[in-house]
């Protein structure tokens, strides 16, 4: 998941410089990928080595901020495909 979303995140930040792209769409798909990753992968992490949670829900959460980031990048493409130029 880590792996996967940071070259998401990588690939989409670039996206930030165009004028079309509406920019605090794309800000908050940055930032729910990233929040999501860590809370998603610290949850599993702690789990599996500490034998407790990182906070109830915390893998939940990141894994419903990783799904929101991606809608909002959806967001994104499609208010940008239907701006004029």
């Amino acid at each position: 998941m880590l792996l996967f979303h940071a070259v998401a995140i990588l690939a989409a930040s670039p996206l930030l410089q165009r004028p079309r792209v509406p920019r605090s769409i794309l800000v908050i798909s940055l930032s729910a990928w990233r929040c999501g990753a860590v809370l998603l992968s610290a949850g599993i992490a702690m789990r599996a080595v500490a034998g407790h949670h990182l906070f109830p829900m915390a893998a939940p959460i990141g894994g419903f901020a990783m799904i929101t980031g991606w809608l909002a990048l959806a967001t994104a493409a499609t208010v940008s495909a239907f701006r004029k130029h």
